[in-house]
């Protein structure tokens, strides 16, 4: 959406929110820091700055630019996505990704963007957003400081995010129920809207696990698939400051951000190839369909639009 510094390039930012508005659509926006984007990549030109306040002054005009073309018609923003380390030890260092903005900027970036969104787009709600944080663990454990941390400085968070990618490659057990609601009140107890943000579930497709030695029986396969889709939902409704599980994406025909860095294929979606229904996209149904509709809150007037520099 910001190719070069001063082009803004809308087309198919604008074809989305029009869509949406013209049938009644909520819109997440998605995101507007992202330190480690990897696909698509963040340009070069923001990868190779060294000036701290060149890049200050780049990411207050980015978030004014982009979240406040929307202001009005997108309810949510993903201000900072992925602040910690995407992989590794989180009791390292300061636990956060490292990054231009990190290494330029500090810590304190996330809430200054924060901050800066909050002036470009006030009655949208602010979220971070981050992956493997559902399950306790050291991760979640960094994840609900730098939540603390945040409100404690004042910076106007007002949700957080928890990408639901569930991938089996690596033997780690799926979330359970009680696991997911436990992770989402207690990051709610700090006063704060929480919301499943990026949910898709690996199976391991034939040829990854032929490959490995391993049986594969896609029925069964498909079935624990539709089963964790359903246990993710129902952990959100059951906890009322849950908003709302979003899918990453929704058809297997279109490979994913994790299949492209992974080069694995894999049928993560409750859609076929075909656009034809799975057991998960039934099983989705049957959850929603005796579940109260829940919209989320506009930020109170009293929301602080207070910004740096």
């Amino acid at each position: 959406i910001h190719p070069e510094p001063g082009r803004y390039d809308f087309e198919n930012a604008d074809e989305l929110v029009d869509f949406a508005e013209a049938h009644d659509m909520r819109v997440r926006g998605h995101a507007l820091v992202y330190g480690h984007a990897g696909d698509p990549p963040n340009p070069e030109y923001l990868s190779e700055m060294t000036d701290p306040e060149a890049l200050r002054a780049l990411m207050a005009e980015h978030i004014r630019t982009v979240a406040g073309r929307y202001a009005g018609r997108i309810e949510a923003w993903d201000v900072v996505n992925e602040p910690l380390v995407p992989l590794g030890d989180v009791s390292k260092g300061d636990g956060l990704s490292q990054h231009v903005f990190t290494r330029l900027l500090g810590p304190g970036y996330i809430g200054e963007a924060l901050r800066i969104a909050r002036g470009a787009a006030p009655d949208a709600q602010l979220f971070i957003n981050d992956f493997g944080s559902l399950r306790p663990g050291p991760k979640q454990d960094r994840y609900f400081r730098l939540v603390e941390d945040l409100l404690a400085e004042g910076a106007p968070l007002d949700a957080v995010g928890f990408q639901g990618h569930v991938l089996p490659l690596f033997g780690t057990p799926d979330p359970t129920r009680e696991e997911i609601e436990t992770t989402l009140r207690r990051f709610a107890a700090l006063g704060v809207a929480v919301e499943i943000t990026e949910l898709n579930v690996f199976t391991r497709r034939l040829k990854q696990v032929l490959a490995l030695g391993l049986t594969y029986d896609e029925a069964a396969a498909l079935q624990r698939q539709a089963e964790v889709y359903t246990t993710v939902t129902e952990a959100c409704l059951a906890v009322p400051e849950c908003q709302g599980v979003t899918l990453w994406t929704f058809t297997d025909r279109y490979p994913t951000t994790i299949e492209t860095l992974t080069r694995l294929e894999d049928i993560p979606l409750i859609f076929d190839n075909d656009y034809h229904p799975k057991p998960a996209a039934f099983a989705l149904r049957e959850v929603l369909e005796g579940a109260t509709p829940r919209r989320p809150p506009t930020p109170g007037p009293d929301a602080s639009v207070e910004e740096e520099g």
